[in-house]
This record gives C-alpha cells, sequence and structure tokens, in this order.
C-alpha cells in the first residue's frame, strides 16, 4: 500500500530521518517505536503528505483513504459536540452543504464497530479517554476505512482502557484494516503488531515482532 524509498526528512538543520526504505502491505499492522525526538511523528506526518520530505521518494496505492489520529486530536476536551457529530466529521472532506444519508448510515455503523453506540448523543467533553479515542478512531474510520494512522494512540488511558482498545484495533485489523501505529509500548507492541520498525540515533531497525525481540535479548 506505502512504500519508501530513501527517504531523508530534515528541518532547521536537523535531520530527524535520513535514508530510510520500508513497505507497508494490505492487513499489516505495522508500528513505529523509539525515544522521544527521534523522528517518528515526522515519519508518519511524511507518509500522510503533511510535511516534506528532503529526499527519497515515497508511493502509495490508490485505495479509499487514510483515517489519521494524531497525537493531539484537534478536538480540544470540552468541544461541545456529540459522539455522533464528531464521528460523523469524518466525512467532511466529502461532504457537501450537508451530510447525505449514506454518510449518517457509515457513521452509525463505525460507532457500532467501536462499540460505542450507546453514547451516540453524549458529550465529547464528558467522555473518558479510553471513550474519546474510540470516537476519535470511529471519526477516522469515516475518514478512510482502508488505513488507519494512530500517533501514540494510548497516551493518558488507564491500563484497562489501553488494553481494550488494543482488542478492539486488534478485531479491525483482522478484518482488513491495515493499521500504521507510533508507540512507545514495546510489550504491546510485541503482542500486536506483525511489522516493527524501530527507530534508535539513526539506527534502523525493521521487521518481525519475533526478530524485534531476539535483536532486543542480544542488545541486553
Amino acid at each position: 500500500m506505502i512504500k519508501l524509498s530513501d527517504v531523508s526528512i530534515k528541518y532547521d538543520g536537523f535531520t530527524a530521518i535520513q535514508n530510510i526504505s520500508f513497505e507497508i502491505s494490505k492487513g499489516d499492522w505495522f508500528c513505529i517505536t523509539g525515544e522521544n525526538g527521534c523522528g517518528k511523528s515526522s515519519l508518519v506526518r511524511a507518509i500522510l503528505g503533511l510535511e516534506k520530505i528532503s529526499c527519497g521518494k515515497i508511493e502509495k496505492e490508490d485505495f479509499k483513504g487514510i483515517g489519521y489520529v494524531p497525537q493531539t486530536a484537534p478536538m480540544q476536551n470540552d468541544f461541545p459536540a456529540s459522539v455522533f457529530e464528531i464521528v460523523l466529521s469524518g466525512h467532511i472532506k466529502k461532504a457537501g452543504l450537508f451530510y447525505i444519508a449514506v454518510q449518517k448510515k457509515n457513521a452509525l455503523e463505525k460507532l457500532e464497530v467501536l462499540g460505542i453506540s450507546d453514547i451516540k448523543n453524549s458529550c465529547f467533553r464528558e467522555l473518558s479517554g479510553g471513550q474519546r479515542q474510540r470516537v476519535l478512531i470511529a471519526r477516522a474510520l469515516c475518514a478512510g476505512e482502508d488505513m488507519l494512522v494512530l500517533d501514540e494512540p494510548m497516551a493518558g488511558l488507564s491500563e484497562e482502557a489501553e488494553e481494550n482498545l488494543y482488542e478492539t484495533l486488534k478485531r479491525l485489523n483482522e478484518g482488513g484494516v491495515t493499521i500504521l501505529m507510533v508507540s512507545h509500548d514495546f510489550n504491546s507492541v510485541i503482542k500486536y503488531a506483525n511489522k516493527i520498525l524501530h527507530i534508535e540515533k539513526r539506527d534502523y531497525f525493521i521487521g518481525s515482532a519475533k526478530q524485534f525481540v531476539e535483536r532486543q535479548k542480544k542488545n541486553d
């Protein structure tokens, strides 16, 4: 679905990513890990076309779209809108003056998939952290259901909410949604992701979860 060839990202005289190449295939759960400031979010933003690359090439297949949940959500915690309104807004780029029936139906379906149909009329600001993340993921699926791009989606969640969200993402992935996720949670990454990119001081590891575990054991 996505192929990077010798991609570098530089800004303000600093090289965030240098000469990296990898592919994300349909059905992958591809996780990017590494320390803070190593360029994880910059790389994701470049893949989404939100940040320029200095050199190299990013190729994308023609698919329905990408749903993106950034680390800092565009909605503030006190945003005065209902859950359904926020999820429906995932269609905003495709909508005209008004949302059409098929878009409203799709939003309701995504609420069902994320297990939040029962709170569709609740105000976003009244929700728990885990519920908010589910709402934003449902919104992202309305924007593009072929691939989900999630930047630290578990940040600030309780252990229980985190585990529940991982299991939800697992069901989505098994249902055919490709996932590209940034995370620093090695234990969960190993459990759920099938491919891992680990960035450490411009030293890149790309491989399976099993290979990543073996590499970490050798380095310990």
